[in-house]
């Protein structure tokens, strides 16, 4: 059963984090919901996105350098939330930041990276999704703008999105068969855990840029870059297919949340500009 095969997937622990995420057919809707309730107990949930027209299943495993880079980002948007209490007070019930919240959005479930929720008091109270984000680790550009799109026909309200594109060189490998790392690790009689494995590291550290991480000679991660891109609403709906850089802007570097933080306040501005209108 297909289902089996997903659960295998998401409760093996040997399961490479920096693996492009895997892609599962032929799931039903009650196989989807079966498996949701597996995917909610677990302790590290992995980003899922279920298409029911296609039944399709897309399961991307949870990993420290994607978290990291969110780690980044994050704190921009938790100034943003306390801004708006203080900005907007008496009007707002609750501003969140999800990074594990599911939604619907047409014919696709999904948890998306990032998503900034605004609960207003109105009569009947508003939930508002201003700001969505998406990073990505080892998976083809090309997926993600039609989940972008689907976010926008579902949420034509949405103020503003960002993705983050995690470029590694050279690109994640294991060790090969009987190398010194295979033959060092094989050995352990236990799985190491995070910061142990992280201990054994050897070569050059920094803490302004990044450095690869090698363990018993092997690389087992080295960034090169981080594409960003933000795109922001104008007269109507967000355009994902935009070049225009009054409404989109991209680049790459070392990720700076004051690039994120920028575009948040301004946009942020706007939405309140509209409640207090």
């Amino acid at each position: 059963m297909r289902t089996v095969e997903v659960n295998d997937h998401i409760t093996n622990k040997k399961v490479k984090t920096a693996q492009p995420p895997a892609a599962f057919y032929s799931i039903s809707l009650e196989e989807y919901n079966w498996l949701f309730r597996i995917i909610e107990a677990l302790p590290e949930k992995p980003r899922v996105a279920y298409y029911s027209n296609q039944r399709k299943l897309i399961v991307e495993m949870p990993g420290s350098v994607h978290e990291t880079v969110m780690n980044v980002i994050r704190p921009a948007f938790e100034d943003v939330a306390r801004m708006l209490q203080h900005l907007i007070p008496g009007k707002l019930i609750v501003s969140q930041l999800h990074p594990n919240l599911t939604i619907k959005a047409e014919d696709l479930t999904f948890v998306p990276d990032f998503v900034h929720t605004i609960n207003s008091c109105m009569d009947p109270p508003s939930v508002t999704m201003p700001v969505w984000g998406e990073i990505t680790a080892s998976q083809p550009e090309t997926e993600i703008p039609q989940c972008l799109k689907n976010i926008v026909r579902a949420f034509p309200d949405t103020v503003m999105i960002f993705t983050g594109s995690i470029q590694e060189n050279p690109p994640y490998s294991s060790p090969t068969s009987y190398s010194q790392a295979w033959q060092v690790l094989r050995s352990e009689p236990s799985i190491c855990l995070q910061l142990q494995f992280l201990s054994a590291r050897t070569g050059e550290r920094s803490l302004d840029r990044p450095a690869e991480v090698v363990v018993e000679g092997h690389c087992w991660c080295q960034l090169s870059a981080v594409k960003c891109q933000v795109w922001v609403q104008g007269s109507g709906p967000i355009d994902i297919d935009t070049t225009d850089p009054q409404w989109t802007a991209k680049g790459a570097s070392p990720i700076s949340s004051s690039l994120f933080i920028a575009d948040a306040n301004s946009r942020h501005c706007f939405l309140i500009k509209r409640w207090t209108a």
